[in-house]
């Protein structure tokens, strides 16, 4: 699985998480656990 964000940059780079809301997938540059720790 290939990072979402990245690619709509036109850049290619593996995800290394998977939302768990949309299934997104991102790298660990895109990858923002705080985000989804005040949520959940």
């Amino acid at each position: 699985m290939k990072c979402y964000v990245c690619a709509k940059e036109g850049k290619e780079s593996d995800a290394v998480a998977v939302c768990v809301a949309c299934g997104m997938g991102t790298c660990m540059k895109h990858t923002n656990r705080s985000a989804a720790l005040k949520e959940g």
